[in-house]
């Protein structure tokens, strides 16, 4: 009745255990029968695994043992999302992690240098960066037990490397590690010439490019420069007195609109069309629905597959496609007929329908920040980590990381940016120090030509704020901005003189939030936070929320917000009622002992 299956037990033996496909059912089973682990052991690993079935929505039979599939599967969602905290959704995979190991199916546990050869010790030593480390040191480990010199790392090794940790480790940052990895070892390579005998490493591509160089087709090549001169006239050109003059494209806006177009050549090509034949914009036009279609059946594809037939296919690169074909056909060429009124019906279908207030994920996130004590361990993050820096050492690179994100919180918590414009704050610009003396910041002042709303932001930062911003560029900021000198940024890239990338200070504000309070929080939900602050404690004034986050009109604020404040509108309400059902007890009783009534108010 308890016999081990005969796949179970084959997959004891290690030449065996990558030949079987395992599921979670025969894992509990050979948890069960195992003479290492203890009872209690074996009761959390079976717990453990049955609850991880569970959060995937299948039985235990249906979880294949496959670090890839888990991988794809457990990091997709959140801990939140899954209904548990981040402590015992760590706890989960680590008892995942530990009954893989037991059929040979995940890494064993390494801790320490004592595996690495003295050359790859030397090596480590120069990584400055504390996070950085473990990801070498894995890779150093990898080479040191193959018996290869530090010269012997080239891309190939590199690459079988990733290939294993992704077959045989289970992390969330399994897509991401290759470039990370990368960077890392030849930032190290390149801080000393005793590392000359080292080649850089290049990791794989994340993503297969269908795209290609336009000189396969010169004709579209050469009125692509036109075409970029008609979005952004050259600098030193008059806006004004060429006929139908406009406003001059952003650089960004720019580069899209140029990359759209090498997307619908490559469309065209992977749909069948000669590239001999894709001589000018006007074939572009004249062959916009083939070019929808590919980017309709590309997006189709990536979903699973019971729901490809229904899903409508909105927004995304298939509406950037659409606008463009759009603004060439419409604007650019100036087809006549029924061209125009085509191309802007297709349009019209890429386009998503407008949303009005916050969509579900951002709503879910934000009822779950704004519960009384989320909310207050948020608004005291920054002061929490202030006071953990003071006892740490001043040449901890991870504790000036920490500040640094502490630091963009709470900016965000005073003066609730865009990204855009947090990742780009300077010392020399936009922090001002208008006080007596000029010790303290006192406003961060943007000029509009920055802001989305084109208004200048003069913003005022309170005493605690300016503090912890002197704080962060006396102490901290000189150990993250590297040895580059003359970086203005307030938030600097390492060993650069730029900033921190958008995205790379966004997801470190998401990891530092996760982290420290398991919540799920995006950087532009602090904004709707600040919203729901306000409106909170002041119903119905939209028109400080508009100024707060620079919105050009009410309207557009009313739109999204209007609601947050229905909590306070209701403990209203209910004040009111409770009143008037005390004044009624009243009323009532005088009335039965034949007293006369109070006045009702």
């Amino acid at each position: 009745m308890n016999a081990i299956p005969e796949c179970v037990a084959s997959a004891l033996d290690p030449s065996q255990s990558f030949r079987v496909k395992l599921t979670f059912a025969d894992l509990i089973v050979i948890v069960r029968g195992s003479a290492t682990l203890t009872e209690m052991q074996k009761r959390d690993l079976i717990s453990d695994l049955e609850t991880a079935a569970r959060m995937l929505g299948l039985p235990p039979s249906g979880v294949p043992c496959d670090v890839v599939w888990l991988a794809q599967h457990l990091f997709r969602k959140s801990a939140a999302a899954f209904g548990k905290s981040n402590y015992r959704f760590r706890n989960i995979l680590s008892s995942v992690r530990k009954a893989l190991r037991l059929v040979g199916l995940h890494q064993p546990r390494r801790c320490g240098e004592s595996d690495l050869t003295p050359e790859w010790i030397e090596l480590l030593d120069a990584a400055t960066f504390q996070p950085q480390r473990a990801g070498l040191r894995r890779l150093f480990r990898h080479c040191a037990i193959r018996g290869l010199p530090r010269s012997a790392l080239t891309d190939p090794v590199f690459h079988a490397f990733l290939d294993e940790e992704g077959a045989t480790r289970l992390s969330a940052s399994t897509t991401r590690r290759g470039a990370a990895v990368a960077r890392a070892y030849n930032r190290v390579i390149a801080s000393s010439p005793r590392f000359s005998d080292c080649q850089p490493l290049q990791a794989p591509r994340r993503r297969q490019p269908y795209t290609f160089s336009l000189e396969r087709v010169p004709g579209i090549q050469a009125e692509e420069a036109v075409f970029k001169e008609w979005l952004s006239p050259s600098q030193g050109k008059s806006l004004f007195k060429a006929k139908g003059s406009k406003r001059r494209a952003r650089p960004a806006t720019v580069k899209a609109r140029c990359f759209s177009v090498r997307q619908m050549v490559a469309a065209l090509v992977h749909m069948g069309h000669d590239p001999a034949a894709i001589t000018s914009f006007a074939y572009l036009v004249e062959h916009a629905s083939d070019i929808l279609d590919f980017f309709d059946a590309r997006a189709r594809a990536k979903l699973p597959e019971e729901e490809r037939e229904e899903a409508e296919i909105v927004g995304g690169q298939l509406a950037v496609i659409a606008e463009t074909l759009f603004i060439i056909g419409a604007h650019f060429l100036g087809v006549t007929g029924e061209a125009p009124e085509q191309l802007r019906a297709m349009r019209k279908l890429a386009q998503p329908r407008r949303k009005v207030g916050l969509t579900g994920k951002v709503r879910e996130r934000l009822l779950r920040l704004i519960q009384p004590y989320n909310r207050s361990r948020l608004l005291l993050l920054p002061e929490e980590v202030e006071k953990a820096a003071r006892k740490a050492d001043r040449t901890d690179t991870a504790m000036a990381r920490r500040f640094m994100l502490a630091v963009a919180i709470q900016v965000l918590l005073v003066c609730p940016l865009r990204m855009k414009n947090l990742a780009g704050l300077r010392l020399d610009q936009h922090l001002q120090r208008l006080g007596p003396g000029g010790r303290w910041i006192t406003h961060i002042v943007i000029a509009g030509t920055k802001m989305k709303g084109h208004a200048d932001l003069e913003w005022p930062v309170p005493p605690a704020a300016a503090k912890l911003l002197d704080t962060w560029i006396r102490v901290w900021r000189p150990l993250m901005a590297g040895e580059t000198g003359g970086n203005a940024y307030l938030f600097p890239a390492f060993g650069k003189a730029d900033s921190k990338s958008q995205n790379a200070l966004a997801e470190g504000i998401k990891k530092l939030i996760r982290r420290e309070i398991d919540l799920e929080v995006h950087p532009h939900l602090m904004r709707h936070f600040a919203a729901w602050r306000h409106l909170n404690r002041h119903p119905g004034q939209y028109e400080i929320v508009r100024r707060a986050l620079g919105h050009a009109s009410v309207e557009t604020t009313i739109a999204v917000y209007c609601g947050l404040e229905a909590e306070n509108a209701a403990r209203l309400f209910h004040g009111g009622l409770e009143d008037d059902t005390t004044e009624a007890r009243r009323f009532v009783r005088a009335k039965q002992r034949g007293k006369t009534a109070p006045r009702r108010r």
